[in-house]
C-alpha cells in the first residue's frame, strides 16, 4: 500500500499495525501537493491541491492543514496564515490553541453547505503567509512532525481521521531565480558576441 501512496505516513504506522488497517477501513488514498511563490512584501502564496483517488472509497469532507490531533491538538505553522482560496461551499477558519501550551497556527477546512472531494476528484486550497517554503519543509517547532503534517475526514462526524503529508513542489527563490536568468542572459551575450569576433569582459 505504501508504494501506491504518494503521502507520507509518520513512524506511528510502524509502531501500531492498526493504524494501516483504519486507513484500509477509511479506504482512502490522497495525494497532497503544494506549490509556492514569492509575492514580495515578504510573503508567500501557497496553493494545495488535495487530490483523492479514483481507488478511494470515502469523500473528503475536511481537510485539517497543519494539524495534529494530540492532547488537545497541535497546531504547526509559526505564523499565522491568511486564507486565499477554498472550495465552493467550503467553510474555513485558522486555529490556534494557546491556553495550554505554546502553539502555532493551522487551517481547517470543512464542506458546510457543498460537495464533498470525492473519489477521483481534485479540490484547491491556498493561503498566504510570511513562512517561507524552507521553514515549511522543516518540523514544526510546537510538536515533533513536519510542519506540513495534516489530517482529512469524511462527513460522518465520527472518523478517526487519516493523517497524510503535505508534499512541497520545490520552486526557486527570488534571488535564486535571478541569478539564473542573469547567468543564462550573460552567456547568450558571450555566444553572440563570439560569433562576431567581439571580446566581451564582465
Amino acid at each position: 500500500m505504501n508504494k501506491t501512496l504518494k503521502i507520507t505516513l509518520l513512524s506511528s504506522t510502524l509502531l501500531c499495525p492498526c493504524l494501516v488497517d483504519t486507513l484500509h477501513a477509511q479506504g482512502y488514498m490522497v495525494t497532497a501537493q503544494m506549490t509556492s511563490q514569492a509575492v514580495g512584501n515578504g510573503t508567500y502564496d501557497y496553493t494545495i491541491l488535495l487530490h483523492n483517488s479514483s481507488s478511494s472509497t470515502a469523500s473528503i469532507g475536511t481537510f485539517w492543514f497543519a494539524w495534529v490531533p494530540n492532547v488537545y491538538g497541535y497546531d504547526l505553522l509559526p505564523s499565522s496564515p491568511t486564507v486565499t482560496q477554498s472550495p465552493a461551499g467550503w467553510y474555513d477558519y485558522v486555529g490556534n490553541n494557546s491556553y495550554y501550551y505554546p502553539d502555532g497556527y493551522s487551517i481547517n477546512f470543512y464542506n458546510y453547505y457543498g460537495s464533498s472531494l470525492a473519489p477521483g476528484q481534485t479540490d484547491t486550497f491556498a493561503f498566504n503567509s510570511p513562512d517561507s517554503p524552507t521553514t515549511l519543509g522543516h518540523t514544526s517547532p510546537f510538536y515533533g512532525v513536519p510542519a506540513l503534517t495534516s489530517y482529512v475526514y469524511d462527513d460522518s462526524g465520527s472518523d478517526p481521521g487519516t493523517q497524510i503529508l503535505v508534499s512541497p513542489s520545490a520552486v526557486p527563490e527570488p534571488s535564486t531565480a535571478a541569478l539564473l536568468l542573469g547567468a543564462g542572459a550573460a552567456g547568450l551575450l558571450f555566444f553572440r558576441g563570439s560569433s562576431f569576433g567581439l571580446k566581451i569582459q564582465f
